[in-house]
């Protein structure tokens, strides 16, 4: 899924580990992800797209690979702003599923050159799990 959608390929983020309970992608910041100028902070909007594709590939874990799903829901808490880093990570697991429905769970974050990770925000979603007509299972 990170290459197959044009948009997470612009973004270039990158799988960094996985198991069928958790995953945590990688995102490297460029200077294009800059939303404020003038304090420099990253836009809220790469945050957002980092935790949806993550929460979604958390899914995918859960179901023991690719499915089609659609995001119903999701909420980002955002804790802090992101002004210097290199990477921002994401961390999701999937922690319940019905036949119909995924619920999702993740965070934001960054870590220091001492691999201390600073959570800048919080995620919870509901996934729709599609079957290959394209409507609920």
């Amino acid at each position: 899924m990170l290459q197959l959608s044009p948009h997470n390929a612009f973004l270039g983020a990158q799988l960094e580990t996985i198991d069928s309970h958790e995953l945590i992608v990688a995102l490297p910041l460029r200077e294009e992800f800059i939303g404020n100028a003038q304090d420099r902070t990253l836009h809220g909007g790469v945050v957002t797209a980092m935790l949806d594709t993550t929460c979604a590939l958390a899914v995918m874990a859960k179901l023991g690979g690719p499915v089609r799903i659609a995001t119903l829901d999701l909420r980002i808490d955002y804790l802090k702003p992101i002004h210097q880093s290199e990477k921002l990570f994401a961390r999701c697991s999937c922690y319940k599923q019905t036949q119909q429905v995924a619920f999702v769970q993740g965070v934001a974050f960054t870590r220091d050159d001492n691999g201390s990770e600073d959570e800048v925000a919080k995620a919870t979603g509901t996934f729709m799990i599609q079957n290959a007509r394209g409507d609920g299972v």
